[in-house]
């Protein structure tokens, strides 16, 4: 069906002056029916849209849960790549431990002889071993406060490296106090003769 002309550009009916009644009764009748028929068109196709959106929103919901869980691969799978590249493909496991037991002593001021004693699988294993062994040994860990700290009143915090003092049942025949020098050579050199005169 085309669309309508203006009013004035429209063909009439019937002619002029002479209405006949059943064609207007028809045609009142025709334009209710058409009206009734789109408004059935129009309800069928707005419950057919509230499908269609119901559809449409079951499918978002459940790719956004399928994207979620592929999201959280994607990036567990980029973390083990970056462990993998960063890692040396060529270490052996006893060469990491060896540089964790170095790496340990260093920390703890321990010597690489001490280095060697130290047990564990990984890193953290090795540090807490380390840390043992330091305080059975009496040797002080660099930035922890111990207990029982000697000094009286000596708040100051040195940055010297730690001092070594194993406690020894010889004796030295030195009757004088025991004092500990930090292992600085240029601090040891202010206390020694000079070599030449």
């Amino acid at each position: 069906m085309g669309k309508l002309p203006e009013f004035d550009d429209w063909k009439w009916p019937w002619d002029k002056g002479e209405v006949d009644e059943e064609k207007a009764a028809r045609l009142v009748y025709n334009a209710r029916k058409a009206e009734e028929t789109a408004a059935e068109k129009l309800s069928e196709q707005k419950t057919r849209v509230s499908e269609l959106e119901g559809e449409l929103g079951d499918a978002r919901s459940a790719q956004s849960g399928d994207q979620a869980a592929t999201e959280k691969t994607i990036s567990e799978l980029r973390k083990k790549v970056g462990e993998l590249e960063g890692a040396d493909p060529t270490a052996r496991p006893e060469d990491t431990r060896q540089i964790a037991q170095l790496q340990v002593a260093l920390e703890l001021g321990l010597t690489a002889r001490d280095a060697k004693r130290l047990v564990g699988d990984d890193y953290d294993e090795i540090l807490a071993d380390g840390k043992d062994f330091a305080k059975d040994h009496g040797i002080e860990i660099p930035g922890e406060n111990s207990d029982d700290d000697d000094d009286e009143g000596d708040d100051d915090e040195s940055t010297a490296p730690p001092i070594q003092s194993p406690q020894s049942s010889l004796r030295s025949g030195f009757q004088g106090k025991n004092v500990g020098l930090p292992s600085n050579p240029t601090e040891a050199e202010k206390f020694l003769p000079p070599l030449f005169a």
